[in-house]
Protein backbone atom coordinates (compact mmCIF):
# COMPACT_ATOMS: atom_id res chain seq x y z
CA UNK A 1 0.00 0.00 0.00
CA UNK A 2 2.69 2.49 0.96
CA UNK A 3 4.79 1.45 -2.02
CA UNK A 4 1.94 2.25 -4.41
CA UNK A 5 1.32 5.57 -2.67
CA UNK A 6 4.99 6.55 -2.92
CA UNK A 7 5.12 5.44 -6.54
CA UNK A 8 2.09 7.60 -7.32
CA UNK A 9 3.68 10.60 -5.61
CA UNK A 10 6.81 9.98 -7.66
CA UNK A 11 4.78 9.96 -10.88
CA UNK A 12 2.98 13.12 -9.80
CA UNK A 13 6.30 14.84 -9.19
CA UNK A 14 7.39 13.83 -12.69
CA UNK A 15 4.30 15.50 -14.15
CA UNK A 16 4.84 18.60 -12.00
CA UNK A 17 8.43 18.89 -13.20
CA UNK A 18 7.20 19.10 -16.78
CA UNK A 19 4.72 21.84 -15.87
CA UNK A 20 7.07 24.01 -13.79
CA UNK A 21 8.96 26.91 -15.34
CA UNK A 22 10.78 28.52 -12.42
CA UNK A 23 14.26 27.22 -11.46
CA UNK A 24 13.44 27.27 -7.73
CA UNK A 25 10.34 25.15 -8.25
CA UNK A 26 12.26 22.73 -10.46
CA UNK A 27 14.94 22.37 -7.80
CA UNK A 28 12.35 21.73 -5.10
CA UNK A 29 10.60 19.11 -7.22
CA UNK A 30 13.87 17.36 -8.04
CA UNK A 31 14.86 17.24 -4.36
CA UNK A 32 11.45 15.77 -3.46
CA UNK A 33 11.80 13.29 -6.32
CA UNK A 34 15.23 12.30 -4.99
CA UNK A 35 13.76 11.65 -1.56
CA UNK A 36 11.02 9.52 -3.10
CA UNK A 37 13.49 7.52 -5.20
CA UNK A 38 15.68 6.88 -2.17
CA UNK A 39 12.68 5.70 -0.17
CA UNK A 40 11.60 3.43 -3.02
CA UNK A 41 15.13 2.00 -3.29
CA UNK A 42 15.01 1.35 0.44
CA UNK A 43 12.13 -1.08 -0.19
CA UNK A 44 14.22 -3.16 -2.59
CA UNK A 45 17.61 -2.92 -0.94
CA UNK A 46 18.74 -4.94 2.04
CA UNK A 47 20.74 -2.06 3.42
CA UNK A 48 19.62 1.43 4.26
CA UNK A 49 23.12 2.73 3.57
CA UNK A 50 22.75 2.46 -0.19
CA UNK A 51 19.74 4.76 -0.33
CA UNK A 52 21.37 7.10 2.21
CA UNK A 53 24.56 7.47 0.17
CA UNK A 54 22.53 7.85 -3.02
CA UNK A 55 20.50 10.62 -1.39
CA UNK A 56 23.64 12.44 -0.23
CA UNK A 57 25.17 12.14 -3.70
CA UNK A 58 22.06 13.47 -5.43
CA UNK A 59 21.66 16.23 -2.87
CA UNK A 60 25.27 17.34 -3.29
CA UNK A 61 24.86 17.46 -7.05
CA UNK A 62 21.57 19.32 -6.71
CA UNK A 63 23.12 21.93 -4.43
CA UNK A 64 25.86 22.56 -6.97
CA UNK A 65 23.30 22.85 -9.77
CA UNK A 66 21.17 25.14 -7.61
CA UNK A 67 24.11 27.47 -6.97
CA UNK A 68 24.97 27.48 -10.67
CA UNK A 69 21.39 28.18 -11.79
CA UNK A 70 20.84 30.94 -9.25
CA UNK A 71 24.06 32.60 -10.35
CA UNK A 72 22.97 32.62 -13.99
CA UNK A 73 19.21 33.13 -13.76
CA UNK A 74 17.85 36.63 -13.21
CA UNK A 75 16.07 37.50 -9.98
CA UNK A 76 12.54 36.56 -10.93
CA UNK A 77 9.57 36.81 -8.66
CA UNK A 78 8.05 33.46 -7.87
CA UNK A 79 4.40 34.06 -8.64
CA UNK A 80 2.00 31.28 -7.89
CA UNK A 81 -1.72 31.00 -7.68
CA UNK A 82 -2.45 28.74 -4.71
CA UNK A 83 -5.92 27.66 -5.86
CA UNK A 84 -4.72 26.84 -9.37
CA UNK A 85 -1.73 24.92 -8.00
CA UNK A 86 -3.95 22.96 -5.62
CA UNK A 87 -6.35 22.05 -8.42
CA UNK A 88 -3.48 20.97 -10.69
CA UNK A 89 -1.93 18.88 -7.93
CA UNK A 90 -5.21 17.17 -7.09
CA UNK A 91 -5.89 16.44 -10.77
CA UNK A 92 -2.42 14.95 -11.16
CA UNK A 93 -2.89 12.76 -8.07
CA UNK A 94 -6.26 11.56 -9.36
CA UNK A 95 -4.71 10.83 -12.76
CA UNK A 96 -1.86 8.92 -11.15
CA UNK A 97 -4.13 6.82 -8.94
CA UNK A 98 -6.35 6.12 -11.94
CA UNK A 99 -3.36 4.90 -13.92
CA UNK A 100 -2.33 2.62 -11.06
CA UNK A 101 -5.84 1.20 -10.76
CA UNK A 102 -5.95 0.59 -14.51
CA UNK A 103 -2.68 -1.32 -14.45
CA UNK A 104 -3.67 -3.33 -11.36
CA UNK A 105 -7.45 -3.74 -11.50
CA UNK A 106 -7.67 -6.84 -9.29
CA UNK A 107 -5.61 -5.59 -6.39
CA UNK A 108 -7.44 -3.89 -3.62
CA UNK A 109 -5.90 -0.80 -2.12
CA UNK A 110 -7.54 -1.34 1.23
CA UNK A 111 -5.74 -3.04 4.07
CA UNK A 112 -7.03 -6.44 5.00
CA UNK A 113 -6.29 -8.78 7.87
CA UNK A 114 -3.53 -10.59 5.98
CA UNK A 115 -1.54 -7.42 5.52
CA UNK A 116 -1.67 -6.73 9.26
CA UNK A 117 -0.20 -10.13 10.13
CA UNK A 118 3.47 -9.76 11.15
CA UNK A 119 4.29 -13.17 9.68
CA UNK A 120 3.56 -11.88 6.18
CA UNK A 121 6.16 -9.15 6.36
CA UNK A 122 9.35 -9.72 4.40
CA UNK A 123 11.58 -8.46 7.18
CA UNK A 124 14.26 -10.71 8.59
CA UNK A 125 14.88 -9.40 12.08
CA UNK A 126 17.58 -11.98 12.81
CA UNK A 127 20.03 -10.74 10.20
CA UNK A 128 22.44 -8.04 11.25
CA UNK A 129 23.16 -5.58 8.49
CA UNK A 130 26.62 -4.10 8.60
CA UNK A 131 28.81 -1.98 6.39
CA UNK A 132 30.39 -5.01 4.74
CA UNK A 133 27.36 -5.42 2.49
CA UNK A 134 27.91 -1.90 1.20
CA UNK A 135 31.49 -2.47 0.07
CA UNK A 136 31.39 -6.14 -0.95
CA UNK A 137 31.29 -7.69 -4.43
CA UNK A 138 27.90 -6.58 -5.79
CA UNK A 139 28.07 -2.95 -4.70
CA UNK A 140 31.71 -1.92 -4.87
CA UNK A 141 31.62 -0.85 -8.54
CA UNK A 142 28.63 1.38 -7.88
CA UNK A 143 30.35 2.94 -4.86
CA UNK A 144 33.51 3.64 -6.86
CA UNK A 145 31.39 5.18 -9.62
CA UNK A 146 29.62 7.44 -7.08
CA UNK A 147 32.97 8.50 -5.59
CA UNK A 148 34.29 9.40 -9.04
CA UNK A 149 31.05 11.27 -9.77
CA UNK A 150 31.44 13.31 -6.57
CA UNK A 151 35.08 14.09 -7.40
CA UNK A 152 34.19 15.25 -10.92
CA UNK A 153 31.30 17.33 -9.55
CA UNK A 154 33.62 18.94 -7.02
CA UNK A 155 36.20 19.76 -9.69
CA UNK A 156 33.55 21.25 -11.98
CA UNK A 157 32.14 23.36 -9.14
CA UNK A 158 35.61 24.69 -8.33
CA UNK A 159 36.24 25.44 -12.01
CA UNK A 160 32.88 27.23 -12.43
CA UNK A 161 33.26 29.34 -9.31
CA UNK A 162 36.83 30.45 -9.94
CA UNK A 163 37.22 33.80 -8.13
CA UNK A 164 39.92 35.01 -10.56
CA UNK A 165 37.46 35.10 -13.43
CA UNK A 166 35.14 37.46 -11.55
CA UNK A 167 32.00 37.18 -9.51
CA UNK A 168 29.20 34.99 -10.72
CA UNK A 169 26.56 37.49 -9.59
CA UNK A 170 26.81 41.23 -9.79
CA UNK A 171 26.86 42.95 -6.44
CA UNK A 172 24.76 46.07 -6.06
Amino acid sequence: MIFIFMFSISLTLNFLLILSHHPMMMTLIIVMQTIMICLLINFFSFSLWFSYILFLTFLGGMLILFIYITSLAPNEKFKTNFIKSLINLSLLMILTFTMIFLFKPNSSMLMNQDSMNPNNLDIDFNSILNLNTLYNKPNYKLNIMMMIYLLITLLIAVYISNPKSGALRQSF
